[in-house]
């Protein structure tokens, strides 16, 4: 481990009062208010910090779920916990559901599609529109 992902396992381990961090099977078969907090933690710090290492644990963390299993949990949660209006959290959203799930993706992308913020519509245009 290196001191950020030391601190997002500490993060979930702690709310799930449990050492679970690193056993995917054992955050697959906890209750679903325990999984839902710990996919909910690990969406916030895919999307919310400034710093890349953290971004980069936390989305490699979530890619390792079944996609069914995590979609659902990231689709309940991140309206919550990410704010679509924030440019940064929105795009790192985008990236990160990108490489999940089109359904999540295309998801988030409708949340930004009437947006007044032109950074927001910017930020779609760019997902949509890759390349130009």
């Amino acid at each position: 481990y290196n001191d950020i992902e030391k601190c997002i396992a500490t993060e979930i381990n702690e709310y799930a009062n449990q050492e679970i961090y690193d056993d995917i099977n054992a955050i697959i078969n906890t209750s679903d208010d325990i999984a839902m907090g710990i996919v909910g933690i690990l969406t916030s710090w895919a999307c919310k910090p400034q710093n890349y290492s953290s971004i980069i644990v936390a989305r490699k963390r979530l890619l390792e779920f079944p996609t069914e299993w995590v979609e659902e949990k990231i689709k309940a949660s991140a309206t919550l916990l990410i704010d679509i209006c924030d440019y940064w959290e929105y795009r790192r959203l985008l990236e990160l559901l990108e490489s999940i799930s089109k359904d999540l993706f295309n998801w988030t992308l409708s949340l930004g599609e009437n947006s007044s913020d032109l950074d927001i519509c910017e930020a779609v245009n760019d997902f949509k529109n890759p390349g130009l």
